[in-house]
């Protein structure tokens, strides 16, 4: 066997091993299933009870949230930043009812609101924004934004 001949057959192997290893790959990657996964499963446990430090990297998701949920939002009782600059922001109505607002921090519009499957534990601070009156509170401080404009008011419950 030339040289020639050798390069031509480890060339034919070697395209080969790299097309039957692609099959290969294909076949055992066919069969996963991508588990399905709810944004909101599981987030009570990650909860941060300080999350009010966040207010006004939230302020375009609350107010859009406060906005879209005039009517019904008394309280913001949680908020955190998301993936792809958008926010969640729960509200409670004067009832105790709370929703999930999704948000978008950028154009500060709603994207969904859906009633709340997260728990909140009482050492979760509240936020009363400006005008909404204050239901119970065994802490509070007012909180203000970089400009000191003053957003609302802070609460322990």
């Amino acid at each position: 066997m030339n040289i020639k001949s050798l390069v031509t057959t480890l060339s034919a192997l070697s395209v080969a091993l790299v097309i039957s290893g692609c099959l290969a790959k294909k076949q055992d990657t066919a069969t996963v299933v991508p588990k399905v996964i709810d944004p909101v499963e599981n987030i009570s446990q990650e909860l941060d009870p300080k999350w009010t430090t966040k207010l006004e990297q939230l302020k375009p998701a609350i107010r859009a949230c406060l906005i879209n949920q005039k009517a019904k939002a008394a309280v913001i009782r949680y908020g955190m930043p998301m993936n792809h600059g958008k926010a969640m922001i729960i509200l409670a109505d004067n009832a105790g009812n709370t929703s999930d607002c999704i948000a978008d921090l950028g154009t500060a519009t709603v994207v969904s609101v859906t009633a709340s499957k997260i728990s909140l534990s009482s050492d979760i601070q509240a936020f009363y924004p400006v005008g909404r009156s204050i239901a119970k509170c065994n802490q509070a401080r007012v909180e203000k934004d970089s400009q000191n404009r003053v957003m609302g008011t802070v609460c322990t419950l």
